[in-house]
């Protein structure tokens, strides 16, 4: 749902079921970045610099096999988000909202966030893990450089 800040951010989490031989974190690892880059996912957060405040945080899981081992989502930031401290747990803050989808909602928005990283963790019933570390900077003010002439 978008808000008066602008369209939520999604970051995508899926599971996969791979051979007990496969590095599942590299395979988890290399599903979301194709789910990022993918240009049809509106609002997912690109690596880089945003000019829209972030209001929502969404995530998404899914396992055609086994199902995602209730109680399992963790989801962790290197900043402050909801009044938490940087690396503090915020899946207790996430609400479901749809088949697989937990959104958390954030009272006060994110601005002016340099380098921040969102790290998100599911595990299936088998008991693979994937995790996803989401890079972004959001820069909501003009910010006016001096000219310095020689």
């Amino acid at each position: 749902e978008d808000c008066e800040h602008g369209p939520a951010w999604v970051v995508p989490v899926s599971v996969q079921r791979v051979p007990s031989s496969a590095d599942k974190e590299m395979v988890g690892a290399l599903q979301m970045r194709a789910l990022l880059e993918d240009p049809a996912l509106p609002g997912a957060p690109r690596s880089g610099l945003s000019s829209t405040p972030l209001s929502v945080i969404r995530v998404g899981v899914a396992d055609a096999y086994t199902g995602i081992q209730p109680g399992s989502l963790s989801i962790t930031a290197t900043i402050s988000i909801a009044g938490r401290a940087p690396g503090a747990q915020l899946a207790d803050l996430a609400q479901p909202t749809g088949d697989g989808i937990y959104t958390i909602a954030l009272q006060t928005p994110l601005t002016n966030v340099g380098n921040a990283r969102l790290y998100v963790q599911v595990r299936d019933v088998q008991g693979n893990v994937t995790r996803v570390v989401q890079t972004f900077s959001i820069l909501t003010q003009r910010v006016y450089l001096p000219i310095v002439r020689r």
